[in-house]
């Protein structure tokens, strides 16, 4: 799948949208996702490939959940899948700083 690549999301022109693109409609997409996740222990983070088990093995102590994480980072209009919570919020950090740097620190893109 063409979203799927780490070229199409590297310098992604849609690095510019922000929490006032998310709704309703998107939080229902983001629960939904959560809760079929959450039923079932074979689930496998679509960026890692690991399972919830496998991740908090990974990373002991630390508090790691399901997600519903962007196959774009930062496109509210893009799929949503099962994501863990090391890697969502590792995606969503990196989009920041990227955002930061490119922007002379303004965040603007």
């Amino acid at each position: 799948l063409w979203f799927l690549s780490p070229e199409h999301r590297r310098g992604c022109p849609l690095a510019g949208f922000d929490r006032s693109h998310y709704g309703w409609r998107h939080d229902q997409r983001a629960k939904q996702v959560r809760i079929v996740a959450n039923a079932n222990p074979l689930t496998r983070c679509w960026k890692c490939g690991l399972t919830l088990e496998q991740v908090r093995a990974k990373f002991p102590g630390r508090r790691v959940v399901w997600d519903a994480g962007h196959t774009i980072d930062g496109d509210p209009h893009c799929p949503l899948l099962a994501e863990c919570s090391p890697c969502n919020r590792g995606g969503g950090a990196d989009l920041t700083n990227w955002r930061h740097k490119s922007s002379g620190g303004t965040g603007r893109v």
